[in-house]
């Protein structure tokens, strides 16, 4: 959805559409590198705050917003110096607008009601034409920000919320009679009626209540039409052709999705043309569906969706930061899942597997490419600190700024943006029009096989909204296969196998509790409650769970072709990044039958193969790349003080010592308790081949402030954040990172939602993007006793026997599998949460 700006003397901005996520993109010729296209800025002097928001009101609907961004940091600065209380509060709501924008539901609203507040408290009593259209401009955004809350997350109440402040609106504007006010709300609330029906199509009122949003539409038009905005006309006949297309009305559907899109391309907006018509492309797919699978017509919709996916593609191109790349798809997705489906119904590998690659890990794959191409190299160092001290603001801005400005905590707030305001003019004075991110086009099928070996196969997954597909690739053949069951089920046998494996550490001793009680009145000790654990059914479930994912996903003519390889590199998608495909089961003849163990105890897959994962295919060239020549040097890091209260974990420490022994005493540098510190590990990274971190670490939802616990000094504060890791320059060749929870991945921002856009970040892919060819991560809370054994094994493997990291790996999980003093150790929650993601070579 989009915001709309509503004066008399102005027409309408586009208007909100439920489906999609509007990025009004200015036409700009096509670079391999993106550029920053920053504005030259005029500072805030005396009286410039009102031109300053005009301005940066002309960015947002250009679609600039990081550009857009600085001019309302600057005009909140010139309306405080100015005590211009009325442009305040217009900046207030354009930041309301930028980050809606940016899909920050609940900053946006709480800069929209902040602006609402700000009228109440600056212009008390009645209010002049002017302030009171202000006003009303702002609670229709507000009311948009909620209606798209309700939509992505089902927030209670936002709809019914969205609809009074909608109805409040559109008497105001009626009493004014400004009819482009009353298209503008009217298109809006047809919107807001569809909403409803969909968000329960099963239900009675579902047909009712689309006809009511037709009718509604149907006046916005009338109005629309006396005001002459064809723009405004093109959003309300698309939002038409959509809810037809819901009430099955297809030939209706399109006739008003082509007279939008023809509108569209007279007014020169490519992008709405190209959303509109990618809307086409699905009914056409749908109404050959309806009418004895017309091929010509599903042909015509397959190539409408080819054609615009790819003007998508070139759009997205051109947003000027990873967040922006990695949230721009994320309503627009539903296009390419669905033209993935066709593809695979024709049998096209080659074409699902290119379209799948350009959804996944883009905004990842963009960094790794500028990284790559010594772009930043050819920065000046005092540019490159000046930028970061920018980067640090702007993480600000995103993610606190909101909160500073609705607490009224006014002084921080004003001081962050004078701040800001500096550092940026001394940035534009340094270098204008600075380049800072690469535009990187995904791998290619062919391309992709290339840089595989004989040993080597691929399972890449791709989860959309009603099949999961896998991927078999190696650098001869490549097939796909669609998952039995839907992703619904998938997903919650997945989270079942998970909270089954995570349990299992509480068993022993909920059991030896239970049995404590039922043998109060016998003479036990310790060794005779062990006796009765080993003896006990402890877990013979899970493997069958295991199993049947294993059939689920990759099946029993895959697992064919994949006896042929010793080596599976796994890509997964969506909710299977956090399943341990080591634990899986590949064939009926590998379960435990015998009930001769506590624990059933079947073949594993990482008994088979050796298992390595990678964020995604287009993402192995550059991992190839990265690392150094094995100087055997190591940086260790074990048990720091902690600047929290968590426990100290003393097998850590053991753990750090016991893994120097394995290198030159010159080469390594052993970081234990107050020598453990951020400043240090921050400083000296650069300059070793392995970095062991035995350590507590977060994973946090915002997945960028996921941190590992370090010891504080008076410049850091111990907690060595994935924002940090990204800054710091590594050339290594594997991370390895013994904490809990450390290979976990989250989306960019703190939210529920997990994008089909797969752009997620995390500790890892900090790691990864901060130049180490190899990380050793971990998917839940592990016993540091088992974690210590294993990464004993690993570096004896690894350093003494001069195995691979990846075979070192292997050995060592099952080392710990096999474990013959504990065989509790069998379970999987003991070796199947650490993961390796890298590089093959």
């Amino acid at each position: 959805m989009n915001l709309t700006e509503i004066t008399n003397n102005s027409k309408i901005k586009s208007p909100a559409n439920n489906l999609i996520n509007i990025h009004k993109i200015s036409s700009m010729k096509k670079n391999f590198f993106l550029v920053f296209l920053f504005f030259q800025v005029v500072f805030a002097g005396p009286g410039d705050a009102g031109k300053l928001v005009d301005q940066a009101k002309a960015l947002l609907d250009q679609a600039k917003y990081q550009e857009a961004e600085k001019i309302i940091i600057q005009a909140l600065e010139a309306s405080d110096k100015e005590k211009d209380n009325y442009n305040l509060v217009r900046s207030t709501k354009l930041l309301g607008t930028l980050y809606y924008n940016y899909r920050e539901l609940a900053a946006a609203e709480s800069f929209f009601e902040l602006a609402d507040s700000l009228v109440s408290a600056f212009f008390p009593g009645k209010l002049t034409p002017e302030i009171e259209e202000e006003l009303y401009n702002i609670r229709n955004n507000l009311a948009i920000t909620l209606m798209e809350s309700a939509r992505k997350s089902s927030v209670s109440g936002n709809l019914q919320k969205a609809e009074d402040i909608f109805t409040d609106v559109l008497d105001y504007y009626k009493e004014q009679n400004n009819d482009a006010g009353i298209a503008a709300v009217l298109s809006n609330l047809g919107i807001l009626y569809r909403l409803d029906a969909v968000s329960d199509p099963e239900g009675d009122n579902f047909a009712g209540t689309l006809r009511d949003a037709l009718d509604v539409l149907e006046k916005a038009e009338d109005y629309a039409d006396r005001t002459g905005d064809k723009n405004q006309l093109s959003n309300i006949w698309s939002n038409r052709g959509i809810t037809y297309q819901l009430l099955g009305m297809l030939d209706s559907a399109a006739y008003f999705l082509k007279k939008s899109i023809t509108e569209f391309g007279e007014t020169g907006n490519e992008y709405w043309a190209s959303i509109t018509s990618l809307r086409l492309g699905y009914l056409y797919i749908e109404t050959a569906a309806v009418n004895e699978k017309d091929s010509a017509l599903r042909g015509e919709g397959i190539k409408l969706l080819r054609e615009n996916i790819l003007k998508l593609e070139d759009f997205r191109s051109k947003l000027g930061d990873e967040r922006g790349r990695a949230l721009f798809l994320d309503d627009l997705t539903n296009y390419y899942v669905l033209l993935i489906n066709e593809l695979f119904k024709d049998k096209d590998t080659e074409g699902m597997f290119n379209l799948a690659e350009m959804v996944k890990s883009r905004s990842f794959i963009d960094m790794l490419s500028t990284k790559a191409s010594g772009l930043e190299e050819n920065i000046p160092e005092n540019l490159k600190t000046l930028l970061a001290e920018k980067k640090e603001i702007e993480t600000i801005f995103r993610d606190s700024l909101w909160v500073f400005a609705y607490t009224q905590n006014f002084e921080r707030f004003i001081s962050l943006v004078n701040e800001y305001s500096k550092i940026y003019q001394e940035q534009e004075e340094l270098q204008p029009n600075l380049q800072t991110l690469v535009s990187e086009e995904t791998i290619k099928l062919h391309d992709f096989q290339k840089l595989l070996d004989d040993s080597t196969a691929v399972v890449e997954f791709f989860v959309g909204n009603s099949a999961v597909y896998s991927f078999l690739i190696t650098n001869k053949s490549a097939e796909v296969f669609r998952a039995k069951d839907t992703p619904q089920r998938i997903d919650s046998l997945v989270t079942k196998i998970l909270a089954d494996i995570e349990e299992f550490s509480n068993k022993r001793e909920r059991f030896v509790s239970l049995e404590a009680i039922n043998h109060r009145f016998d003479d036990l000790d310790s060794a005779d409650y062990a006796r009765m654990w080993f003896n006990s059914n402890a877990d013979r479930a899970l493997q069958y769970q295991l199993f049947n994912l294993y059939q689920n996903i990759i099946g029993n003519a895959a697992n064919k072709t994949l006896r042929d390889y010793r080596r599976v590199i796994v890509i997964p998608h969506g909710f299977l990044h956090s399943m341990p495909f080591a634990a899986l089961v590949s064939d009926f003849g590998n379960l435990d039958n015998t009930n001769s163990r506590h624990i059933a105890r079947p073949k594993y897959w990482i008994e088979e193969k050796e298992i390595l994962t990678i964020p995604s295919a287009s993402s192995l060239p550059f991992l190839l790349k990265s690392g150094r020549d094995d100087d055997g040097t190591i940086m260790i890091i074990g048990n720091p003080v902690y600047p929290t209260k968590d426990p100290t974990l003393p097998f850590a420490e053991k753990e750090a010592k016991s893994i120097a022994k394995h290198f030159d005493p010159e080469k390594t540098l052993l970081l234990i308790g107050q020598d453990a510190t951020e400043t240090k590990i921050k400083k000296e990274a650069k300059n070793f081949d392995i970095i062991h971190f035995a350590t507590h670490g977060v994973y946090k939802d915002d997945a960028l402030q996921s941190y590992i616990l370090s010891t504080k000094t008076d410049t850091d504060d111990g907690f060595l954040r994935a924002s940090e890791i990204f800054k710091m320059k590594l050339n290594s060749n594997l991370v390895v990172l013994s904490a809990c929870l450390s290979g976990k991945i989250g989306s960019f921002g703190k939210t529920e939602h997990i994008f089909t856009t797969d752009d997620l970040t995390g500790l890892t892919r900090a790691l990864l993007y901060a130049g180490s060819a190899n990380v050793l991560g971990t998917l839940w809370s592990v016993s540091d006793q088992s974690t210590g054994y294993m990464m004993e094994k690993f570096y004896h493997a690894y350093r003494d026997e001069k195995k691979s990291i990846l075979q070192s790996m292997r050995e060592a999980q099952l080392a710990v599998m096999n474990y013959p003093i504990n065989s509790d150790w069998s379970h999987p929650f003991y070796w199947a949460p650490f993961i390796l993601i890298g590089s093959p070579r």
